[in-house]
């Protein structure tokens, strides 16, 4: 689902090199973009809440260290940069009808390229994930991959700054932004799952080691 929503959005994203097919994107889209905004937003709700018990369960099990504080730090200008996109895009919608052309490409192209110097931040939160797993091996090797899969998409995010056109540019880029949007996609679709095990198999030893210490 989430590989075919991305292939979806690049094929009708405009590229960054010029501002009339941005207008047709509008034009012909527009009620689309209003539901990918809204449905973006509400995602923040569920965001915040995976970052507070991400960063509970990395704390419990990392005790005092540096990569609870890298995961949390990065994800944390993630979610800030990417709340600014929505809201550059959401003037560019909103306003449509109201501005020419040349304001209207320079909102919907600053909405992705905003994005692109913070490719080191999602780096640094998937290189301090598998650090952590060498130290704790507290995640499974599916999570662990999909890390190392995010490490390289979210390096292609640096394109955006370099081009307007082609796999590099932010705007429908496949490298640019394609490989970010799937790695995300991947990582926020397998945490929750993992969570639920995590925290039912300590919730199993909490119980296990109660029942001990009660035994005669």
């Amino acid at each position: 689902m989430v590989i075919v929503a991305t292939l979806l959005a690049l094929s009708v994203f405009p590229d960054a090199s010029a501002r009339n097919p941005v207008r047709d994107f509008y034009n012909h889209w527009s009620a689309w973009v209003l539901f990918g905004l809204v449905a973006l937003t509400v995602f923040f709700f569920g965001q915040i809440w995976s970052l507070g018990w991400l960063t509970a369960a990395i704390r419990r099990v990392e005790g005092i260290g540096p990569y609870t504080w890298i995961t949390f730090g990065a994800e944390l200008m993630f979610m800030t940069v990417f709340n600014v996109e929505i809201g550059v895009w959401a003037t560019a919608h909103l306003l449509a009808d109201r501005i020419g052309d040349e304001a209207l490409y320079v909102l919907h192209v600053a909405g992705f390229v905003i994005a692109a110097p913070v490719a080191f931040a999602g780096m640094a939160y998937f290189v301090a994930i598998i650090a952590l797993q060498r130290a704790t091996s507290m995640f499974p090797t599916y999570l662990v991959v999909i890390a190392a899969a995010a490490v390289v998409g979210n390096l292609g995010a640096i394109g955006g700054l370099f081009t307007v056109s082609g796999p590099l540019n932010a705007a429908n880029g496949a490298i640019a932004i394609g490989g970010p949007m799937l790695v995300w996609s991947l990582w926020y679709g397998a945490l929750p799952g993992w969570y639920v095990r995590h925290r039912a198999a300590r919730e199993e030893r909490a119980h296990a080691t109660n029942a001990a210490q009660v035994l005669p």
